[in-house]
Order: C-alpha cells, then structure tokens, then sequence
C-alpha cells in the first residue's frame, strides 16, 4: 500500500475512492470479494466512471488486483505479507514502552504512613 490521496478526477471520483476504501478497511468488502462499478455507482448516486477510476487508484495502491475473466477484485494477502505484518507489530508494541514518560502520573509518590488525601495531591500536581 501506498499513499491514500484519492484520484483527482472531481468531487465523484474523490467520493467512490473513499467509500470503496472506507469499506475495504471495515470488512465490508472481505479479501477475494468482486469489485463491480454499478454496486458503489448505485449507492452513491453516480455513473460508473467514477466508480472505474476510483477501483483504478485502488489496483495502483495495491488493494484491488483484476482476475482474468471476473474483473476487479479485494486483494488478498499471502501468507508471507500477514507473518511480515505481525512482525512489524511486535516490533512496534515492543518499542512502544520506551517513548514513554518515566512516570505516567504529575502525582507524586503516596506517603504509606499518612492517610491519603486525594485533594493534596491535586493541589500539589496542579500547583494549588
């Protein structure tokens, strides 16, 4: 995948790239499922030129692939892409802990042997 900038082809092309996109990311449209131009042309209203364009900006950012015979289709990830996935997620959960504050609190550390008063330490953490 890469840049998500919607074609340049108008305010429709713009709308058909975004919806399409939009329900390839929420899983309305699932890995394998067929892209036809006259569903998304129907619920939103316009021709199927736009809709056309929109399926071309999708092959170019690698989310649609043409099947021979059946047209467009939701690409599907092989199973090297998904393993190189979650390694790219381990890798980022694993370095996430380190930008991250010392303290994740402005509260300064409870005294065990005083009772705790929520209203000095607010007033201590916010300068009060």
């Amino acid at each position: 995948m890469q840049d998500d900038t919607p074609p340049t082809d108008g305010l429709h092309g713009t709308a058909a790239y975004a919806a399409v996109l939009s329900e390839i990311r929420d899983g309305v449209l699932s890995p394998g499922d067929r892209l036809r131009e006259t569903e998304p042309a129907a619920r939103l209203g316009i021709s199927r030129t736009p809709v056309r364009e929109a399926i071309r900006q999708l092959k170019a950012d690698g989310l649609v692939t043409h099947v021979q015979r059946q047209g467009a289709s939701v690409r599907r990830l092989s199973y090297a892409e998904v393993m190189e996935l979650y390694e790219m997620r381990a890798v980022l959960e694993g370095s996430a802990p380190r930008g991250a504050p010392p303290r994740p609190f402005p509260f300064p550390p409870i005294n065990q042997n005083r009772p705790y008063e929520p209203s000095q330490v607010f007033a201590k953490a916010h300068n009060r």
